[in-house]
């Protein structure tokens, strides 16, 4: 039977494959990628594009762009996701529940809990956690600014984890239906272990916009968004969401990232259904072999 330490250092060395998988076959250098993961369905569909969005994706602020909170049109917008990611390598599942509620004014603030739970290992399930909470304030019509901290841990083996601090720091500019947001995202102390050693977030300085143009009941947006990895590697995404009627929404979108980027190049699709204020999103990945078919859904209510 292994010991406790021989345990530990095999579960890490799965957490450093998994990364490394994740990243394109890449150098892996960097701990904690799942922070960097999409947590909302809208997202995912479109490749990681729409960091910058209003109105398609409040709910998860606390996961991507704090800011967007702000110009929310509701008081209070609660969601829930389910992901099987990486069905092919990783075969994790990943869930997430966040909400974000106005209570005065131009005020938001956002809390979310995503966990992702891992294939057994020495009869022990490890998993990722992701603890946040979010404040933004929109200055006025135009400008917000928003922060999320995240408490972030893994567990790789009983009694053992492995955890850090993160923040995201966004400033935002809004006017009708252009968007342009800034900032930096996973921010924060490295991820020290005492087998291995010690790995840096994956940090990024994004610079994020969109633009949705509305001719009668159909709405079509454009977004892009550009990561540049403290690292020194570059991802970017670009997506397109065709909406009819404020009732269904078709997404499609692709992602280019270099070689060890925490979410590698793919291409995505998906779709929503709005009623009322209940909605359903799904998404789709594919074109990557690593985290090809990875499937994710999600249902949100607004109010």
């Amino acid at each position: 039977m292994k010991s406790r330490f021989g345990i530990i250092a095999s579960a890490f060395l799965a957490v450093l494959a998994g990364t490394q998988a994740s990243a394109q076959e890449g150098a892996g250098d960097e701990a904690f990628t799942f922070l960097r993961l999409d947590r909302s369905p809208v997202t995912s569909a479109m490749a990681g594009a729409g960091f910058s969005m209003t109105g398609q994706n409040d709910a998860y602020s606390v996961f991507g762009n704090p800011a967007t909170a702000a110009f929310m049109d509701g008081r209070t917008e609660a969601a829930v996701s389910y992901r099987y990611w990486s069905p092919e390598i990783l075969s994790e599942h990943h869930i997430t529940a966040a909400f974000t509620v106005k209570p005065i004014g131009n005020l938001a603030v956002s809390a979310g809990y995503a966990k992702g739970i891992q294939p057994p290992l020495e009869g022990f399930r490890g998993s990722d956690n992701n603890f946040a909470l979010g404040v933004s304030y929109a200055i006025n019509d135009m400008f917000a600014i928003g922060v999320n901290g995240h408490y972030a841990f893994q567990e790789l083996a009983k009694d053992y984890r492995l955890q850090s601090f993160a923040i995201d720091a966004i400033a935002q500019f809004h006017a009708g239906g252009f968007n342009v947001a800034t900032g930096i995202v996973s921010a924060g102390p490295k991820v020290v272990s005492k087998q291995s050693g010690a790995y840096p977030l994956p940090a990024a300085v994004k610079l994020a916009a969109d633009y949705t143009l509305e001719m009668n009941n159909i709405s079509f947006t454009l977004a892009t968004d550009g990561d540049y990895y403290l690292s020194g590697r570059m991802a970017f995404s670009g997506g397109v969401s065709l909406g009819i009627a404020n009732i269904a929404y078709i997404r499609a979108g692709g992602r280019i990232a270099q070689e060890g980027c925490a979410v590698p190049s793919h291409v995505a699709v998906g779709g929503g259904v709005k009623i009322g204020p209940a909605k359903l999103d799904v998404s789709y990945i594919t074109m990557n072999p690593i985290i090809g078919n990875s499937i994710m859904g999600g249902i949100g209510i607004h109010f």
